[in-house]
């Protein structure tokens, strides 16, 4: 558990705050220290006239700082200020090719161009699956797939036809069975996930409770990762959503997946296409049967 609290927090955090801390702590003394001797300074002693003719100003300068102990230590502070900053300067651009830096027990790691470089790779191979997921769900073949189901409904007698929004459930189902299935091909990862009703929020447990309570008061997704949290047993996302005018929520769970906000925007608009998809069918559906009906009538 130690390890793992320092590799994840605790080592991340040192190596980015501690040189930023180190800096302005001692920045900051060096100041304090100046703007003390500044408060007791009673200002420098008179110069004779033939001192004032015979010295420069830079040697009157010298005089009265030798003089003054005021003067000495501000002038010493003053100095070790633009060392400090100096320090800092040199040191940095020396760091830039140290990888690893040990002091007895304590290390510190520094992160190599050739790791940037993977971590970069992996983000953008990353936002590369959700755009062909997105273009996949965008494409013509998914809406013929929902054209057909709405048709086939609308066929149906009317004792035996469902509701619009029970339809709207085994649409998103199946889109989202596909999407946990691209997850599992393409992360090694996959989810659950649960599409319920705003009134079937009372049945859940308290924890999603309290998720589902937060999107739905902010109108945004959330998620939290077991990294994030103690209470999860798994990671959770939960997604907000309105369709014929009734709020619905879709729970997503997994043991392995860490949910990211590429996937916030992924499941928004893989719910928003659907519900176009939808409306356009029905649209083209009504026309349909408007048009067959005013034949019928002539």
């Amino acid at each position: 558990m130690w390890k793992a609290f320092w590799s994840a927090r605790l080592r991340p955090f040192l190596t980015r705050y501690l040189p930023h801390g180190l800096y302005f702590a001692g920045l900051l003394f060096l100041l304090g220290v100046i703007f003390r001797n500044v408060l007791a300074f009673d200002g420098v002693r008179e110069f004779t006239e033939a001192e004032l003719e015979k010295l420069s100003l830079f040697k009157l300068a010298l005089v009265a700082i030798g003089d003054s102990p005021e003067l000495q230590k501000i002038s010493v502070s003053a100095c070790l200020i633009l060392l400090w900053i100096l320090f800092f300067v040199v040191a940095r651009l020396g760091m830039k090719n140290l990888q690893r830096l040990k002091v007895m027990n304590f290390e510190l790691e520094a992160e190599s161009p050739e790791k940037r470089i993977e971590v970069l790779k992996g983000q953008v191979e990353g936002s590369i699956h959700p755009a062909k997921l997105m273009k996949f769900f965008s494409g013509q073949e998914v809406y013929d797939f929902v054209f057909e189901v709405l048709l086939e409904e609308s066929f149906q007698p009317a004792d035996r036809m469902r509701p619009i929004g029970e339809v709207y459930e085994s649409l998103l189902s199946g889109y989202l069975e596909q999407t946990a299935d691209q997850y599992l091909k393409h992360y090694g990862h996959s989810f659950d996930y649960k599409i319920i009703s705003g009134t079937e929020t009372d049945s859940l447990s308290k924890p999603i409770k309290l998720l589902v309570n937060k999107a739905r008061h902010s109108a945004d997704s959330v998620f939290v990762n077991r990294e994030a949290d103690i209470w999860p047993k798994k990671n959770t996302f939960v997604h907000r959503h309105v369709f014929e005018e009734e709020e619905y929520f879709t729970i997503f769970t997994s043991y392995s997946y860490a949910f990211r906000t590429s996937d916030d925007f992924l499941f928004s608009v893989l719910h928003n296409i659907l519900i176009s998809n939808i409306d356009r069918a029905l649209h083209v559906i009504t026309l349909s049967q408007s048009g067959f009906l005013l034949e019928e009538g002539e």
